[in-house]
């Protein structure tokens, strides 16, 4: 596939090369489901679930497909649990984990951030979830289960912290959109946004004003932009040389992954 230890990788785009239908709905009691029918496979996720959830669920079903258990089907409390029976489960999530979250990249993401791995802030978990590709909660419980850097302690007072809370406290002022912190860090994979989603950068961006408009700048200097439509492209910074694909999507899309970035 082309990609580097420490970079981080998009689940569905892996889906789409290995064939396999991916579909979007809106399933409230359901996370996805890896579906096999004689040589016809599928990967269903809910439309209803948070950004960094949705990868890990896609990622999740691919493990299935890749160990080859069949026809699963995943709840919403199943895949919040921690200690699973199945150990089909179980071995999915640890590619999901595997897939999204290697060392490697984590640690390239905290060091080249200047976050500390060992005391980590509410902010910078959030902001470095969005680099590397998958939630809040799920990367706070990497870092104290899995690289186990963090104390349960300072585990528990991170989970406390909702990404609504986090995110109102970046701005100053009430934010339910997705904000994610892009600059050379970003690696490996597109950057990919639901409208009315931010980017926060420490460096003023080129990209179609279409697409992506600068709305204000944070009292600390860091400039905003805001994903205006559906479509992809080019975004830049010219000072540092980083470059990336852009996708921007409906929110909270519905129907199959290839139309899931078309202009509207």
């Amino acid at each position: 596939m082309g990609y580097q230890p420490w970079d981080s990788v998009c689940p569905y785009d892996i889906i789409l090369e290995k064939s396999i239908e991916l579909r979007f709905l809106g399933m409230r009691s359901m996370e996805g489901a890896y579906i096999q029918k004689g040589k016809a496979k599928a990967i269903i996720v809910s439309a209803l679930r948070p950004y960094g959830r949705q990868l890990f669920t896609a990622a999740h079903e691919l493990g299935h497909e890749i160990f080859d258990h069949g026809t699963m089907i995943d709840d919403v409390t199943e895949l919040d649990k921690f200690d699973k029976r199945d150990p089909r489960e179980f071995l999915a999530d640890s590619f999901a984990s595997a897939l999204l979250m290697p060392q490697s990249l984590v640690e390239r993401v905290f060091t080249s951030q200047g976050y500390s791995l060992e005391n980590p802030s509410p902010i910078h978990c959030y902001l470095a979830s969005g680099i590397i590709g998958v939630g809040y909660t799920t990367l706070v419980s990497y870092l104290q289960y899995s690289l186990r850097t963090i104390s349960p302690e300072l585990g528990q007072v991170l989970r406390r912290k909702t990404p609504a809370a986090i995110r109102n406290l970046i701005v100053g002022e009430v934010c339910p959109q997705n904000i994610f912190s892009v600059n050379e860090s970003w690696m490996g994979r597109p950057v990919d946004l639901q409208l009315g989603d931010y980017i926060m950068t420490n460096h003023p961006l080129n990209c179609d004003s279409s697409y992506l408009s600068s709305s204000h700048r944070l009292l600390g200097g860091e400039f905003i932009y805001e994903a205006m439509r559906p479509g992809t492209t080019i975004c830049s910074a010219e000072s540092t040389g980083w470059n990336s694909l852009l996708r921007i999507s409906s929110a909270r899309f519905e129907g199959w992954y290839g139309n899931k970035y078309e202009e509207v």
